[in-house]
């Protein structure tokens, strides 16, 4: 509910101002997105197979997204784009932020099924 709330405040705020300025979509954010949907498949196989090899290719895989996302944070930082900088950048370091958020919390859980 958080994700969609702040989502929906999102495209509000970007309909209320005409200036409003996209932050453009970064390669590694592709990268990232790819490591995303093959971590759901890693995942998916190690609920059908109950398999600790498919587990630990999870947990590896969000370590590797969340890595991407610090570069990605890298790259913006060094194009002048930082949380306070306007709307349109807190609203991306904000969403993609909590995001990594739930990822990490997502790491140690599998951390914790892998070492049971």
């Amino acid at each position: 509910m958080m994700f969609i709330g702040l989502t929906s405040a999102y495209v509000v705020s970007q309909g209320l101002n005409p200036l409003w300025k996209q932050v453009h979509m970064r390669p590694l954010i592709w990268i990232d997105t790819a490591v995303l949907l093959f971590s759901s498949y890693t995942m998916e196989r190690a609920r059908r197979h109950i398999s600790a090899r498919w587990l630990i290719a999870t947990l590896l895989l969000g370590i590797a997204f969340l890595a991407g996302q610090i570069g990605v944070f890298a790259q913006l930082a060094q194009e002048g784009l930082y949380l306070n900088t306007g709307r349109q950048a807190s609203f991306y370091y904000l969403l993609t932020g909590l995001h990594g958020l739930h990822i990490l919390a997502g790491i140690f859980a599998l951390a914790w099924a892998g070492l049971r």
